[in-house]
């Protein structure tokens, strides 16, 4: 019976393909002939699509690595199910079929042709959503560009308004961040491009093993406040101005187009304008504004700025939530919450927790050099309890009764669930926490209907843990997304953020003066690694790349890679050997290949 159900399931197209044919040959036959002469070598022309689709749509499926799969129905079994924040059955059983969830529940009927994941002592939740993301889209250059004739009135481009533009046609969509997203938990993202002032629409993607599907290729319209260098509008009020001016012209540009469909006749046809036509969906109401607003004031100005000209409003970052809570409870617009955190005093943060850090006095003054290091101890009490009263942020919009979903735009991946646990311990409710990351989202961008919760009838978009998934040593083993199973590798020799750092790690500890055989010449610079709270971190710094903290530092033996950002290169991957106090190796750069480096440990490398 299986190979029988697997001969038909190759004819599950066949229904469309002989709409179209039937369709088509309404115009293919002469008035006095019947559909016959062109049906039956139509429909052998259907049965060879059909085979062939289904072939193609296998293909699609399976990742260049990845291992083709067995059967499309699964059931996990045995596992502490959380079907939405705060709905838990324990020893339960999730079976799904063609990335469909058929039924959730205790003591279910598995299906003989089912894939049995045993889950025992594991948890399994909702896939994650990032409600606001850049991955898998190159951040472009920062290139300056030439000051053009007229600056007053620059080209749209020239001037970040780019609303023509669509993320869905920027993501690459063999990019390895996809993959580290879905690995972190993220079945979907809602990407956007990068930009000024418009940057494009966002795409709701779905990170299926197979790459990129677009659940809505033009979602929202992403808007920032950030004005263009060296041109208008260069300014936060400069750029109200404009999307005052373009949203007005685009709304009368529409009404002409009307006025023209209705009576050509007597009308000039409108002119054809990529930006204005492209901002229509927004003026129509058929898409929202995604406004990125972090401070109060930036947040103050989207607001009036959807009062004068009429859109739908969310607003994506609110850094400043603290600050304004009251003011985005009584709004009663969907928010979109950065778990972007203010960097930590790592060295404070390593110090005996039974000693309370210091509170930071406004009052305080220096008035001799003697008070420096009390400033300077000052200063970083300030920061602490800015970093302390912004992981409260989410607690308070939870307590104000503000649903709210995360972004992890300008965040590592795998520091966005990380940092939703540090709002967990600073007062955020799990059951909030988990709607942030999934129900909130999927509601805000209008997918509640297919993912979001473990429901019958949904996608099949699935996180299986080790622990309970806010607890400090959850670690993820398997994300199914529209059923498409990853499975996640235990880490092993991590020692970099948050990992163990053994005696491996302390012979990398140090100074490390690199210098880079670029073929512009050689770039010198420096490694500088330490062990802080029982792992390896370290900092990168060159004239080329500026500084940068390195991230996935793993060590294997004398092996030793990391990666770390840059302004012009983006992420950088460092692999390297270490033969006592020398480091040979090689980087990959973007677009540009590896390129060989040696380090030596340089003066104050001592180990």
């Amino acid at each position: 019976m299986r190979d029988l159900r697997t001969s038909f399931a190759c004819l599950e197209p066949l229904p469309a393909v002989i709409s179209v044919i039937h369709q088509t040959s309404r115009y293919m036959r002469a008035p006095d002939q019947g559909i016959l002469p062109y049906t039956v070598p139509l429909l052998l022309l259907a049965l060879l699509l059909a085979v062939g689709s289904r072939e193609a749509a296998a293909q699609r499926t399976t990742a260049p690595n990845d291992v083709p799969e067995v059967t499309r129905s699964y059931a996990i079994q045995g596992a502490t199910i959380t079907v939405a924040p705060g709905q838990t059955i324990e020893n339960g059983t999730i079976v799904f079929r063609d990335g469909v969830i058929v039924a959730v529940g205790s003591n279910l009927a598995i299906p003989a042709d089912a894939n049995v994941v045993e889950a025992d002592s594991m948890f399994v939740y909702p896939a994650f959503i990032d409600g606001l993301s850049h991955v898998g889209i190159t951040e472009p250059k920062n290139e300056n560009q030439p000051r053009p004739p007229d600056p007053g009135n620059p080209e749209y481009a020239r001037a970040g308004i780019q609303p023509d533009r669509s993320a869905a046609d920027l993501i690459e969509t063999d990019a390895s961040a996809l993959a580290k997203h879905r690995e972190a938990g993220f079945a979907v993202a809602n990407i956007v491009p990068y930009g000024r002032m418009l940057p494009g629409y966002s795409a709701v993607t779905s990170l299926t093993p197979a790459g990129p599907a677009y659940m809505n290729p033009s979602a929202g319209l992403y808007t920032k406040l950030q004005g263009a260098r060296g041109v208008y509008p260069g300014t936060p009020v400069g750029v109200m101005a404009k999307l005052r001016q373009l949203f007005r012209v685009s709304a009368q540009h529409q009404e002409w187009a009307a006025a023209y469909e209705a009576d050509p006749a007597n009308l000039m046809h409108p002119p054809g304008d990529a930006v204005l036509e492209a901002l229509q969906p927004v003026v129509k109401k058929e898409a929202p504004v995604l406004f990125h607003a972090n401070s109060a004031l930036e947040v103050q100005r989207a607001m009036r700025l959807q009062d004068d000209l009429g859109f739908d409003l969310v607003i994506a970052g609110a850094k400043q939530a603290p600050e304004m809570v009251s003011l985005l409870a009584e709004s009663g617009l969907p928010i979109i919450y950065s778990v972007e955190l203010p960097k930590e005093d790592k060295k404070k943060s390593d110090a005996d927790s039974t000693t309370a850090p210091p509170s930071y006095n406004s009052a305080f003054k220096s008035n001799d050099e003697g008070d420096i290091e009390a400033e300077r101890e000052n200063l970083e009490a300030r920061r602490a309890e800015t970093r302390q009263r912004y992981m409260e942020g989410a607690a308070a919009l939870e307590k104000a009764g503000v649903a709210f979903g995360f972004t992890g735009v300008d965040v590592k991946t795998a520091d966005i669930v990380a940092n939703v646990r540090k709002m967990v311990a600073a007062g955020l409710s799990e059951d909030a926490a988990l709607a942030g990351l999934t129900i909130n989202n999927a509601r805000i961008l209008g997918i509640d209907r297919s993912v979001g919760t473990l429901e019958p009838g949904k996608l099949a978009n699935i996180v299986i843990t080790t622990a309970p998934v806010f607890e400090k040593d959850s670690a993820i083993r398997h994300v199914f997304v529209n059923g498409h199973p990853t499975e996640v590798e235990a880490k092993k020799a991590k020692t970099g953020n948050g990992g163990e750092a053994g005696p491996e790690a302390e012979a990398f500890a140090g100074v490390w003066r690199f210098l880079v055989d670029s073929p512009d010449g050689p770039i010198p610079g420096r490694f500088e690694l330490e062990v802080s709270g029982g792992s390896l971190e370290g900092t990168a710094s060159s004239s080329a790349s500026g500084d940068a903290d390195l991230q996935d530092i793993e060590i294997d033996g004398d092996d030793i890679s990391f990666t770390f950002q840059t302004p012009d290169w983006g992420e950088i991957r460092v692999t390297a050997t270490r033969s006592d106090d020398r480091w040979n190796g090689q980087l990959n750069v973007q677009g540009v290949g590896d390129i060989p480096f040696t380090a030596r440990r340089g003066p104050g490398g001592a180990r």
